[in-house]
């Protein structure tokens, strides 16, 4: 089989990248291990090994491969990365992105319609409304910004939402229950010559395309470029042992008990969910200032309300309700915490002794924190305590060993990977350059959060789809020559090899 541009991964990266791609005249091949839904003998080709099963959770847990993947079917954060969090800093080793907010800013924009979340003028209103609100009475948060607020788009399974229009595409294919198991170099590593694809019933295919994009997810871009060793012994953009490297995880949890004086004002929690769906909520961040004084990461604390999660789906925003869910006027939460965590080149993932079903080397984790990730966290609290002791506002409580404990046990950890495939400008640090280029390989591209070189405090999936787009407008300008296509059904595949959509699904054969 052969395209123009082959994409691995019919995840949330996959899917903005070929909807970016649709009706531009280049020939587009989307490979997805599932299909449509869970599939078994898909999933079971996470199966790997952890390290310390206490920081990590199973591979296998919370990731799926079926059409649109795992992160587009939860509920995600749609915020931007910070200035902060995109520039060097000297006191967070390996920092820095080769991108800078100016340059993201257009395509997070694209990205907000794309995750359905772009903020109406009644969201902006009520967020500016929200953010000049206090929080607490009397309460001055000296080292935090307490204008800040997540932004959550609705639930959008970009498999559902997206896949008619790529099956109605002539550029466009999908090929389903299909896993890539082997990158084919030439002989002098510098650029992709073909795929080796095996089916779920055992059939290999050989895949030729000009440009390729792995978009297979954090974990498996960097499985299948450590699994690609026919040119290169140590893997693909692997020459100085970065790929696998730098796995990591926003550190969360809940925890302790903060007795306000005074009953907040119900705005403080920011449930509020307009008309279009999206939700808002106040959260706390650690000032800027405050961050490259103590030479700690990005850190946020949210109140949790006890009625709260009952309730989030009320599209009259809980701002209105609250109130009501209040007996006595509540004064007393519990904290949500969430921290970055900082790039470690120890935590990683590696290729394991055993083989899957398809006879490619499983994963082996060791996710694991460094002493900065315990700074960040333990100031970042003790810093919030301080706030409301001093104004007079409330006490907190807490035990430090409960907080230790939270940070090294598995918790949420494995929800949100991004690492293993960095971007950079120095390949001596980095798998991947500014345009998410393989180092060294002139027609391979990665997309997805394994290229963000920093974890950051908000969800990947903005991130993610803005990058895709981004990279989608680089291919573009690779594939200058529109080609003129004749579509032809895939009448001779196999059932072993079917496209996602039926007969809608087409494919130009040269």
């Amino acid at each position: 089989m052969q395209a123009e541009v082959c994409i691995v991964g019919g995840g949330a990266a996959g899917i903005a990248l070929a909807i970016e791609l649709v009706a531009t005249g280049i020939d587009v091949l989307l490979i997805e291990s599932g299909g449509v839904g869970s599939n078994r003998e898909a999933d079971a080709l996470n199966v790997g090994t952890v390290v310390d099963e206490r920081l990590h959770p199973p591979l296998e847990q919370n990731r799926r491969r079926q059409f649109g993947g795992s992160i587009s079917k939860r509920e995600s954060r749609c915020t931007a990365f910070t200035a902060i969090e995109l520039e060097m800093r000297r006191y967070v080793p390996e920092s820095g992105w080769p991108l800078t907010g100016d340059m993201l800013a257009p395509y997070y924009a694209r990205a907000m319609r794309l995750c359905e979340s772009d903020e109406s003028a009644q969201t902006q209103e009520r967020d500016a409304l929200m953010a000049q609100s206090p929080l607490v009475p009397g309460f001055r948060p000296e080292h935090f910004d307490s204008a800040s607020i997540d932004h959550y788009g609705p639930l959008v399974d970009f498999g559902k939402r997206y896949g008619r229009q790529i099956a109605g595409a002539t550029n466009v294919c999908v090929l389903s229950h299909a896993t890539v198991t082997r990158i084919q170099l030439n002989r002098g590593g510098t650029a992709v010559e073909g795929l080796v694809v095996r089916t779920e019933g055992g059939r290999t295919i050989q895949i030729k395309s000009r440009q390729f994009v792995l978009a297979a997810g954090t974990l498996e871009n960097a499985r299948l470029l450590l699994a690609s060793r026919d040119v290169h012994r140590n893997g693909i953009g692997n020459d100085n042992d970065n790929v696998g490297r730098y796995l990591m995880c926003p550190l969360q949890g809940a925890i302790g008990t903060v007795q306000l004086t005074e009953p907040p004002n119900a705005i403080w929690y920011g449930h509020a969910r307009d008309a279009g769906g999206i939700r808002s909520r106040r959260r706390m961040t650690l000032s800027d200032d405050t961050q490259r004084r103590l030479q700690i990461g990005q850190f946020a604390v949210r109140l949790r309300h006890p009625t709260v999660d009952s309730v989030t789906g009320n599209k009259l925003g809980l701002s209105h309700l609250l109130p009501r869910l209040m007996p006595g006027r509540q004064t007393r939460f519990r904290i949500d915490w969430q921290a970055e965590q900082q790039p470690n080149p120890s935590s990683r993932v590696m290729l394991g002794s055993t083989v899957d079903a398809t006879g490619v080397p499983t994963l082996r984790a060791d996710w694991n924190c460094n002493v900065a990730d315990f700074k960040t966290v333990r100031r970042g609290v003790n810093l919030f305590r301080e706030a409301l002791r001093r104004s007079g506002a409330g006490s907190f409580d807490h035990d430090p060993a409960a907080l230790s404990a939270m940070i090294t046990c598995h918790g949420d950890q494995g929800n949100h990977h991004v690492g293993t495939t960095r971007m950079g400008t120095d390949r001596r640090s980095s798998v991947v350059d500014a345009d998410c280029r393989v180092h060294g390989v002139d027609n391979l591209y990665v997309a997805g959060a394994s290229v963000f070189p920093t974890s950051g405090l908000g969800d990947p999936m903005l991130t993610v789809t803005a990058l895709s787009i981004r990279l989608g407008e680089r291919l573009k300008r690779q594939e200058q020559r529109v080609v003129t296509l004749t579509p032809r059904t895939a009448e001779n595949w196999t059932s072993n090899v079917q496209p996602l959509f039926g007969h809608n699904s087409q494919v130009a054969r040269r």
